[in-house]
């Protein structure tokens, strides 16, 4: 006998025992977005990283960020990692001073 399947919203076709419960966590893929390393060395503090999250916020709206204050570094995630360029631009006209480093 066949299990019955549930409609997921991954849309992936899986089998289920009973209800199935989804807790609108994100499934981990094989694909893995790209990540971009900055180091600003004019970012000293919470003040600061708000200040840059929120100019690389304003170039891309879907990036995501991870901030280590101890090295003046920020890792910007997502599809907005796809433009080096534009990331860069906004960092260095908002009086940013950053360097890519190697992811």
């Amino acid at each position: 006998m066949e299990r019955p399947r549930a409609a997921s919203p991954t849309g992936l076709d899986l089998p289920t025992i009973g209800n199935p419960i989804w807790s609108g966590a994100r499934i981990p893929t094989q694909r893995r977005d790209p990540l971009l390393r900055f180091r600003i060395s004019n970012m000293t503090c919470g003040g600061c990283a708000k200040g840059v999250a929120a100019t690389l916020r304003e170039a891309e709206p879907r990036a995501e960020f991870q901030f280590d204050l101890d090295r003046r570094e920020v890792t910007v995630g997502g599809a907005a990692a796809a433009d080096i360029g534009r990331l860069q631009e906004a960092l260095r006209a908002a009086g940013w001073q950053s360097e890519r480093l190697d992811a």
